[in-house]
């Protein structure tokens, strides 16, 4: 677990897609339709994801082409999007599913890749999605109003693991 690593995640943006419309609109994406908290993935860390049946959240990177063909398809009727303000996370390394048992009640040794975990860490309410082309990094967010104790207190805790 020497090799942990938390940073904060600046080169993406995520968005809150809502509406009758919105299962068509997001179907039509290159990314396609989720099923309920699953990920359909592109890219590093950009996803898809259906919190609802007519509620879905996109992560892109910042100005990327499935934001921008979803914006374009938003436009339509009975489809809203609009931006979530996040704070974003990257945790990299060997270990970090141990790390996170630390700070969350969630069992990330049986967290799949294609799995939108949302949990509460450190008591902070928290969503995860593992990286399907990495098993050693994991994008994670919170409402922004946390992000500084979030990211605070989990350095801390890498720092003490990196130690062990």
């Amino acid at each position: 677990m020497k090799n942990l690593k938390l940073e904060k995640a600046q080169n993406l943006e995520m968005w809150h897609i809502r509406g009758q419309a919105a299962p068509a609109a997001v179907g039509s994406l290159s990314c396609g339709a989720p099923e309920m908290f699953k990920i359909n993935s592109f890219g590093d860390f950009g996803f898809s994801t259906s919190t609802g049946p007519t509620e879905f959240y996109l992560v892109d990177e910042k100005d990327g082409s499935v934001a921008t063909e979803l914006k374009a398809k938003a436009d339509d009727a009975d489809t809203y999007m609009f931006p979530r303000q996040d704070a974003l996370f990257v945790l990299t390394g060997e270990g970090w599913k141990d790390m996170m048992l630390r700070v969350s009640a969630f069992n990330f040794k049986v967290a799949d890749d294609k799995d939108f975990v949302m949990t509460n860490m450190a008591g902070v309410s928290t969503w995860f999605r593992v990286s399907d082309t990495d098993p050693n990094k994991v994008l994670f967010g919170c409402d922004p109003s946390f992000g500084h104790y979030l990211y605070e207190t989990l350095c801390e805790v890498v720092e003490e693991v990196k130690a062990l």
